[in-house]
């Protein structure tokens, strides 16, 4: 009986090892079943991030050759805290003097990645509907103090989300959307990109 058994494995085995090997190794993005916005991706004329620290603008222009997204980015970097004066020691006119912190503006085209990601904001698929929220929750989702905001452009109407803290133990995102007064869970590659 061992050798059969040991055989019966090695094919079970095997066939796992094969199965693996030979998979499909794309894996379509996960969207998302509650609609939060059901505009296209060619409706966005222009899309904003903003964040505590950057700021990103997406514009969709036209030229001779046909359609193009153009960005905008701003960074803030702050300046580094001043070190603490030591007991019996003034502060000299050199330890008063105030840093400012360093912007750093860009502008750009979006080639392939601004594409994917207009795909994924329009129309926008929520993975969970946590419906409307109390302070409390809102609190707990890092909802109440959202951070980043994006705006999305469809020609003279606008879409907003408030951006909050990661989902436990992943990358989705929770995400508000003051225009219905809704929660959801979003997927990673919505928000990361930006």
């Amino acid at each position: 009986r061992g050798p059969f058994f040991h055989g019966i494995l090695f094919l079970l085995a095997a066939g796992f090892a094969y199965s693996t090997w030979t998979r499909d190794r794309t894996i379509a993005p996960k969207r998302g079943d509650f609609v939060i916005w059901s505009q296209s991706a060619k409706e966005i004329s222009a899309l904003s991030y903003e964040a505590e620290r950057r700021t990103l603008k997406i514009e969709s222009k036209s030229d001779a050759a046909g359609r193009y997204l153009w960005a905008q980015a701003t960074r803030t970097i702050a300046p580094p805290p001043k070190p603490p004066v030591l007991p019996g020691k003034d502060a000299g006119p050199a330890d008063e003097k105030t840093v400012e912190p360093t912007v750093n503006k860009s502008e750009f085209p979006v080639g392939e990645a601004g594409d994917k990601l207009l795909a994924a904001l329009a129309p926008l698929r929520g993975l969970r509907d946590l419906g409307a929220l109390t302070d409390a929750q809102k609190k707990e989702l890092g909802l109440d103090k959202p951070t980043a905001t994006l705006t999305v452009s469809f020609g003279s109407t606008q879409k907003t989300l408030q951006i909050g803290s990661p989902v436990y133990g992943g990358g989705d995102r929770y995400v508000f959307c003051p225009d219905n007064q809704r929660a959801y869970v979003v997927a990673d590659d919505v928000v990361r990109p930006l």
